[in-house]
């Protein structure tokens, strides 16, 4: 007889999140499933949709496909003007 598990384990990342946004994002360390990625977590945090102009893990600019792990640090930086 065979059995077919699934593990879910739970991963802790660090988040800070710029300007307007930190009033939407405003804990610092969020738990998501692994494996997860950066596009996960926007749609996790409600900002797959926009507001959001460059996400940056571990100190390198990240895409939505990049994958998080334990312990990584985000920044979520808005979108800025000026002349």
């Amino acid at each position: 007889m065979y059995f077919s598990v699934q593990w879910t384990v739970a991963m802790q990342i660090n988040i800070k999140a710029h300007g307007p946004l930190h009033s939407k994002v405003p804990q610092s360390t969020y738990e998501l499933p692994s494996p997860s990625r950066v596009g996960d977590l926007l749609e996790r945090l409600g900002l797959q949709d926009g507001g959001v102009w460059m996400v940056v893990v571990n100190g390198s600019m990240a895409e939505n496909t990049s994958e998080l792990h334990e312990g990584d640090r985000v920044e979520l930086v808005y979108p800025l003007a000026g002349g």
